[in-house]
C-alpha cells in the first residue's frame, strides 16, 4: 500500500480505476465499505455511479444527496459536481443556470480549481458585453489557472486572445494556450496550434502548428484532426500527402465534425485528396455541414443551389442561405447579397440595401465587396458617381491583396500623369497583380519594362511578361510582343513570329492589330 494513502483513499482510487475497466460491481464493494468508515470521497464516487448507472440504476436526485454528504464531509469535488449536474442538464437532469451559479460560486469560494474555472465561464456566459462582470470571469480563470486546473489556463488564455476581461495579449494568450497545452487540455493545444499557423504571439511556424494539432487529434478533437487534414492537403509544415488528409477529413467526419464534412464537399467540388469531382456527393456534403452551422458551407451550398450544380437549381433557396451565412459572419455570402440586391427576382433594384451589405463586408475585410463598392461609385445606374469613393475603395482591396483592384490602383496611378512618382507607384501595383498571376496585368507591367515606366528600362524582362500574358490571350500584349518582335527588343529579331502575333490580336479585335500588321507588311516604320 502507497503510505501517501490511509486505507480509506486507497480503496477509493482503486474503485476509480475498477470504474474506468468497467467492473462495477468490485468497485462498489470498495465504495460502500469506505463510506462506512466515513469517506467524503467515496460518497462523492458513489454519488457519481448513482448519476451515470454504474453498478446501479441512475438516479440522479439519489447522486447529489450522496454529493451533499460528500460536502458536509469536506469534499470540495462534490461540490463542482453538484453543480455540474445543473449546468450541463444531461443524464436525468433540468439544466439550471441560477442553481450551477450557486454551487460553482460555493466550489470556487472555497479554493477548487476546476469550481474557480466553471463559476468564471457561468460570469463570462452571463456578462453580455458588461467588461466589469468579463473582468470578474478572467480573474476566476486566472485564479483556477495558477492552482493547475488547465482549463482554467485554456479559459484565460482565451481571453487574452480576444480581448475579453483583460488587455487583448496574443504573447499572454500563447502562453496560457502552452500552459493548458501542457496539462493535456485539447482544445488548448489546437488553439496553440491555430497560434503557430497565424503566426499569432509567436513566430509563425508550420512545424510546430502541426504538433500540437496532431497532439489534440491524439486526444480525440476531432477539429485538430480536420486543420491537421488540411495540412497534409496544402502541406504546410508537413510532406503533403492527399490520401493522409481524406483519411483525417474522413476520420473527423466519423466523429460527427461537421467542419470535416465542408471539407469534404470541397474535396469533391474540386477533385481533391484522390477524389473525382462530384457535384452532388460535394452538394450533399455542403448541405449536411450548412444544416451543422458551418457558415462556410452555408455559402458553398448557396453557390451549389444557384447555379444548380449537385442539385435542382433553386435561387430562391440560395438566397436564403446567403442570407443565414451572411447573418452568421460570412463575408462572401454579404458579397452576393449585394449583388442580388442590385437584380432581385422581380426586376426591381435596391441599391442601398447593396450599398449595406458590401459596406459590412468591407468593414469585416472581403475585398471583393470593397472592389464592387468601388465599381458602383465609380460607374453605375443604380448610386450618383463619387470618384473619390471609388478611389478609396480600389485602394482598400489593392491593399487587401486583390489582384484586380491593384492592377486598377495601377491603372489610376499611369494615366494620372504625375511625373516619376507616379508612374513607380503604377509600377509597383502592377507588379504585385502580376505576380499573382492576373494576365492584364502581366501585359502591362511587360509593356513597362519596355519602355521603361516606373522601373528601369529592360526589354528582355518586358517580353517575359509579356509573354505570360499573350499566353493568356491578352491581345493587347500580343500588339506589344510584336512590336518587340520587330524591332529585336529584349529578343532577336523575328519579322514571322511578330506577324503571328499580329494576326493574333486581329483574330481577338484587338483595335490597331490590323494597322499595325498592314504596316508590317509593307516594310515597318518608314
Amino acid at each position: 500500500m502507497n503510505p501517501i494513502f490511509d486505507d480509506t483513499d486507497y480503496r477509493v482510487q482503486a474503485a476509480e480505476e475498477l470504474i474506468e475497466n468497467g467492473q462495477y460491481r468490485e468497485a462498489l464493494a470498495g465504495v460502500k465499505s469506505a463510506i462506512e468508515e466515513g469517506s467524503a470521497a467515496a460518497m462523492r464516487l458513489y454519488g457519481e455511479c448513482c448519476q451515470n448507472g454504474w453498478g446501479v440504476k441512475p438516479n440522479l436526485a439519489a447522486a447529489r444527496l450522496w454529493w451533499e454528504r460528500a460536502m458536509d464531509a469536506g469534499d470540495l469535488d462534490a461540490i463542482t459536481l453538484m453543480g455540474d449536474s445543473y449546468y450541463y442538464g444531461d443524464k436525468g437532469g433540468t439544466k439550471d443556470d441560477a442553481q450551477a451559479l450557486k454551487w460553482y460560486a460555493q466550489a470556487a469560494e472555497a479554493g477548487h480549481p476546476h469550481g474557480m474555472c466553471m463559476y468564471g465561464t457561468m460570469l463570462l456566459e452571463g456578462a453580455a458585453g458588461r467588461p466589469e462582470e468579463l473582468a470578474k470571469a478572467a480573474e476566476w480563470f486566472l485564479k483556477s489557472a495558477e492552482a493547475g486546473d488547465g482549463d482554467g489556463a485554456y479559459e484565460l488564455a482565451v481571453c487574452y486572445r480576444m480581448g475579453e476581461g483583460v488587455a487583448q495579449d496574443d504573447a499572454q494568450a500563447v502562453k496560457w494556450y502552452r500552459r493548458a497545452a501542457n496539462d493535456e487540455v485539447e482544445m488548448a493545444q489546437h488553439g496553440l496550434g491555430d497560434c503557430y499557423a497565424d503566426g499569432i504571439g509567436v513566430r509563425q511556424d508550420w512545424r510546430e502548428a502541426v504538433k500540437w494539432y496532431r497532439k489534440a487529434a491524439e486526444n480525440d478533437y476531432e477539429e485538430a484532426l480536420v486543420n491537421l487534414g488540411y495540412c497534409y492537403m496544402n502541406g504546410t509544415g508537413v510532406k503533403a500527402d492527399p490520401q493522409q488528409a481524406l483519411a483525417c477529413f474522413q476520420e473527423a467526419y466519423a466523429k460527427k465534425s461537421m467542419r470535416a464534412a465542408y471539407a469534404l464537399g470541397d474535396c469533391y467540388f474540386g477533385g481533391w485528396c484522390g477524389l473525382e469531382p462530384d457535384m452532388a456527393a460535394a452538394t450533399a456534403f455542403y448541405k449536411e455541414a450548412a444544416e451543422g452551422g458551418v457558415h462556410e458551407a452555408m455559402h458553398s451550398y448557396a453557390c451549389q443551389l444557384d447555379e444548380g450544380r449537385g442539385t435542382k437549381q433553386d435561387s430562391a433557396a440560395a438566397l436564403e442561405w446567403w442570407r443565414k451565412a451572411a447573418e452568421d459572419g460570412n463575408t462572401d455570402s454579404m458579397v452576393e447579397l449585394g449583388m442580388a440586391c442590385l437584380a432581385q427576382a422581380d426586376g426591381t433594384s435596391d441599391p442601398d440595401g447593396a450599398v449595406t451589405w458590401w459596406t459590412k463586408a468591407a468593414g469585416l475585410g472581403n475585398a471583393v465587396a470593397m472592389m464592387e463598392l468601388a465599381k458602383l461609385y465609380e460607374d453605375s445606374e443604380f448610386v450618383a458617381p463619387d470618384a473619390e469613393a471609388a478611389r478609396k475603395w480600389w485602394r482598400m482591396a489593392a491593399e487587401r491583396g486583390l489582384p484586380e483592384a491593384q492592377y486598377e490602383v495601377g491603372l489610376q496611378c499611369y494615366e494620372a500623369d504625375e511625373g516619376a512618382d507616379s508612374d513607380r507607384e503604377a509600377a509597383h501595383w502592377m507588379r504585385k497583380a502580376a505576380e499573382a498571376g492576373l494576365p492584364e496585368a502581366q501585359a502591362s507591367l511587360g509593356a513597362f519594362y519596355c519602355d521603361g515606366v516606373g522601373v528601369k528600362q529592360d526589354c528582355a524582362l518586358g517580353v517575359k511578361w509579356l509573354s505570360q500574358a499573350v499566353a493568356q490571350n491578352v491581345p493587347e500584349a500580343m500588339v506589344k510582343l510584336a512590336e518587340c518582335y520587330e524591332k529585336g527588343l529584349g529578343v532577336q529579331a523575328n519579322l514571322a513570329e511578330a506577324e503571328r502575333l499580329l494576326r493574333l490580336a486581329v483574330d481577338l479585335k484587338e483595335p490597331s492589330a490590323a494597322r499595325r500588321l498592314r504596316r508590317l507588311r509593307h516594310g515597318g516604320e518608314r
